[in-house]
């Protein structure tokens, strides 16, 4: 993920002219999974219609959308952004058709997309332990 952040920055860096050295840092920390019982969680284990509609409503607002401390599925990110942006403006169709979600996901290609998490509470984030932080090439 570090690696993609750093060719989506360094891309466009390169649309406005500007050419320099991005750094990729990669954070690890450890986090005891058995402490995730006591928080509420939203796993998406598929990138479904559910999913669609989740991403839609956090990205059309300002305010979180949602009271999970940790969200965890496939990030809706730079790849996606143009599909995405076509779907929210309707040329898929209505965006609460079936259609449209499933038309938005074959072009997006959600097999191909990576996992995150999403750490949204004081709570969550403190169950993050900081481990390390190195350079990447």
């Amino acid at each position: 993920m570090a690696l993609r952040n750093r060719d989506i920055e360094l891309r466009r860096l390169n649309r406005r002219g500007i050419t320099r050295k991005v750094t990729s840092w990669l954070y690890t920390f450890e986090l005891d999974s058995s402490k995730l019982k006591s928080l509420n969680v939203k796993r998406f284990d598929n990138t479904d219609k559910e999913w669609v509609r989740f991403v839609v409503l956090n990205r059309t607002s300002e305010t979180p959308q949602h009271d999970y401390d940790i969200v965890i599925g496939v990030t809706a990110n730079d790849v996606t952004s143009r599909s995405a942006q076509l779907y929210m403006a309707g040329e898929y169709g209505d965006i609460d058709s079936d259609e449209a979600i499933e038309f938005f996901l074959r072009r997006i290609q959600p097999e191909r997309l990576p996992r995150q998490f999403f750490f949204g509470t004081k709570r969550s984030v403190n169950l993050l332990v900081p481990k390390g932080r190195c350079v990447i090439q």
